[in-house]
Parts: C-alpha cells; structure tokens; sequence
C-alpha cells in the first residue's frame, strides 16, 4: 500500500476537484503569452502557493502545544481553554 503525507494527498485534491483552475492557467498564457509576469503568477498561485500554505498550516496544527494558550488575554472563547469550574 502506498502512503502518502497529508499535504500531498491535499494538493492532488484540490488539482482533481477544481479543473477550471487549468482553465485559468490556459487562459492566462493564451491571453499574455508564455513569458509574461500574469501567466507566472496564474501558475505560481496554484501550483506552488496553496501546497506550501496546506503545509504551513499542518506544520502550525503539529507544532501548537508549543505555545501556551492564555485565555485571559484572548478577546474570543476557545473552548480548548476553559477553566473548569
């Protein structure tokens, strides 16, 4: 059986579900032509920022028991920061 990370499993999601993004991505180089700044951002934005900000919430979800949670000093309520009684 093969595994795959989180992340990875993600990205090939959001490529399967949402084709009208290769839509927007043949547009924008049909439009401004293969070596224009508009047709890079298209492709950037969707093939490398969404994976690397999957993967920085992951790594943020992993990593937060690192940081204390103060509920005095929230201005919202975070049920994992109740205080019993």
């Amino acid at each position: 059986m093969i595994y795959l990370s989180v992340t990875l499993l993600l990205f090939l999601l959001f490529l399967l579900l949402f084709p009208f993004i290769w839509f927007a991505i043949a547009t924008a180089v049909t439009l401004f032509g293969l070596n224009s700044g508009a047709a890079l951002a298209t492709v950037v934005g969707v093939l490398i920022e969404v994976p690397v900000m999957l993967m920085l919430v992951e790594i943020s979800k992993r990593t937060a028991f690192w940081f204390p949670r103060e509920p005095q000093k929230s201005s919202l309520r975070d049920p994992r920061c109740t205080i019993p009684g």
